[in-house]
């Protein structure tokens, strides 16, 4: 039926062309390379209790990865623990494995019911898409930090900005940034943006941030403004307030 997987493949990406998906080869992603991206817009539904019917309420675009095997069970595995990585990545809102439908069996049903991967089972006629039984929620950064009680006029003080993701996908080149407003400045040789390149879910990062406070400055309670962005997702803003002395107590 299929000599090699690129055969599959192409065979695949062809039956989904016929369903209106856009659907590119070879695509790498993060280091990895996946075989298929399909884009769709499809519809969003809603389930209304009053009336016991699913409405639909719009579209929207879903980008699947698809991961192709054609020679045996094993190597299905493989691929699924490949799709367990790649279903972290903000970029896919679906991933699937794809093989000959004769290779599908209750053991590698039980798995793919225990991830947010689906499955595309491939006969010589057509191609059954599974969808996957939930989806990753996106990440989501909540920020945190940690300051003195208190900083002296003209002395360097140290903060903490950090986030905690608490969404299922991984959130990449998280920036970290405060701004050096009067009375604070940014001591010599130093940054007021650090940026990291991960964090996965569940995560939480803190980075560490040295401050001077200006001369001649006067006393009082000053808020230190921040922010946290990342790739895909809005910008954060927080801040605190940090009360400022002429000497130490």
């Amino acid at each position: 039926m299929w000599e090699t997987e690129s055969e599959l493949r192409d065979f695949i990406k062809k039956k989904l062309e016929e369903t209106n998906h856009s659907v590119k080869t070879e695509v790498p992603i993060r280091g990895f390379r996946i075989d298929l991206i399909a884009e769709k817009e499809e519809s969003i539904e809603k389930f209304e209790t009053e009336k016991m019917a699913v409405n639909i309420v719009g579209t929207k675009k879903v980008i699947k990865g698809i991961e192709v095997k054609l020679h045996n069970r094993n190597e299905i595995y493989n691929a699924i623990n490949k799709c367990i990585n790649l279903s972290y990545f903000p970029e896919l809102d679906e991933v699937y494995v794809a093989f000959p439908e004769i290779y599908l069996n209750k053991g590698i049903e039980a798995i793919l019911k225990m991830h947010p991967i689906g499955a595309i089972l491939v006969t010589k006629e057509k191609c059954e898409i599974i969808p996957p039984y939930r989806s990753r929620k996106p990440p989501n950064l909540h920020p945190t930090s940690s300051r003195p009680f208190k900083a002296v006029i003209g002395k360097i003080f140290e903060i903490y900005l950090g986030a905690y993701n608490d969404g299922e996908k991984n959130a990449y080149n998280v920036k970290f940034k405060w701004k050096p407003a009067k009375p604070f400045k940014i001591p010599l040789g130093e940054k007021n943006i650090k940026t990291v390149s991960k964090i996965e879910p569940r995560q939480s990062v803190s980075m560490p941030f040295k401050i001077e406070v200006r001369p001649k400055s006067k006393p009082g309670k000053y808020g230190i403004f921040a922010s946290i962005s990342a790739e895909g997702l809005d910008p954060i803003s927080t801040s605190f307030e940090i009360p400022i002395e002429e000497t130490h107590n």
